[in-house]
């Protein structure tokens, strides 16, 4: 059982993996007591020094391309790197799911139902999670769990 990450990428590239994706199950694995995925996504932020109307439309046009479908699905499925395994990162975007090269590639069409359902992991005031001790809340069980 591994873990689903980009690590995946690292085990179907090693030289000589008999690994195949068409031989790999995906299933989802909720933390804590919710029935709910969760799903960890980078964001995109724009620096208060960015103040100027050229620097902000510039931003903002390098936003628009980072997340455009053609963007992920170049990053994803190791464009980049010809003949490279795909990194299996999770898009942020519901359409780069829906691009061909992810709906019908063996692990990508496999995760795609369980996205439907999952919840976005805490990512705005983490202070304030932190102080709540929201996270740990979520997180102590499971490690409490594998030092039995």
């Amino acid at each position: 059982m591994v873990a689903y990450s980009e690590r995946l990428n690292k085990m179907l590239s090693v030289k000589g993996n008999r690994l195949n994706p068409d031989d790999l199950y995906v299933t989802p694995a909720p933390l804590g007591n919710g029935r709910n995925s969760f799903l960890f996504t980078d964001s995109l932020g724009r620096s208060v020094t960015c103040a100027s109307k050229r620097c902000q439309e510039a931003a903002q046009a390098f936003a628009e391309f980072y997340v455009s479908d053609g963007v992920f699905v170049a990053s994803v499925m190791s464009h980049d790197e010809p003949g490279a395994a795909p990194r299996y990162l999770l898009p942020s975007t519901r359409s780069a799911m829906a691009t061909p090269a992810l709906r019908y590639d063996p692990i990508y069409s496999q995760i795609e139902p369980f996205m439907e359902d999952a919840v976005g992991f805490p990512n705005q005031g983490l202070p304030d999670a932190v102080d709540s001790k929201v996270i740990r809340n979520l997180v102590d069980p499971i490690v409490q769990s594998k030092e039995e």
